[in-house]
């Protein structure tokens, strides 16, 4: 069930684990399953390959840190200030955000959620930086059980995330 969405998670994970144009910041917050706090500068934007399914924008917030990371997907070639749903239907023809959150590190993974429900919030997009805040509520497994796939975090935070200059053109500033 996780496999398509944990495997686009975790390219966009190390696609944009690229030195930022500009400094960028986030912060998360989780509760449920596993509590985490966690904020830094590791916060990339970029447009992912274009695939036969379309153009996709990745937001990677924290995926060096040692408490967790979060990971947002956005069909579309550009994106608009403006609230956006979050699901975790790839069947629909809605605009909405896709998202995972991996709890620990890469080194050493202590859970991964997948987003079923929430909203992204884009607050300011201009060239080279989109800022906002989320909420996503999520599903997923621990590390000590992996079998018990029914485990649920909500995830809440801000970021401003910087791009490189060849994936600046991938939002439009309004």
């Amino acid at each position: 069930m996780y496999a398509r969405s944990s495997t686009l998670a975790m390219l966009a994970a190390v696609a944009l684990a690229f030195p930022a144009h500009q400094a960028g910041h986030f912060t998360l917050g989780a509760t449920g399953a596993i509590t985490v706090n966690a904020s830094g500068t590791d916060a990339h934007y970029g447009r992912l390959p274009a695939t036969d399914q379309g153009s996709r924008i990745a937001l990677s917030l924290g995926p060096t840190s040692p408490a967790g990371s979060v990971q947002l997907l956005i069909d579309g070639a550009d994106l608009t200030v403006g609230r956006y749903p979050v699901s975790d239907d790839w069947t629909t023809n809605d605009r909405v955000f896709h998202g995972s959150f991996s709890a620990g590190s890469p080194e050493r993974p202590l859970g991964w959620f997948e987003a079923t429900s929430g909203w992204v919030t884009i607050t300011s997009v201009s060239d080279g930086e989109v800022s906002g805040e989320y909420e996503i509520r999520a599903r997923g497994w621990m590390s000590s059980n992996p079998d018990d796939e029914n485990r649920w975090v909500t995830v809440r935070g801000t970021f401003r995330a910087g791009a490189e200059a060849a994936n600046s053109m991938a939002l439009a500033p309004r």
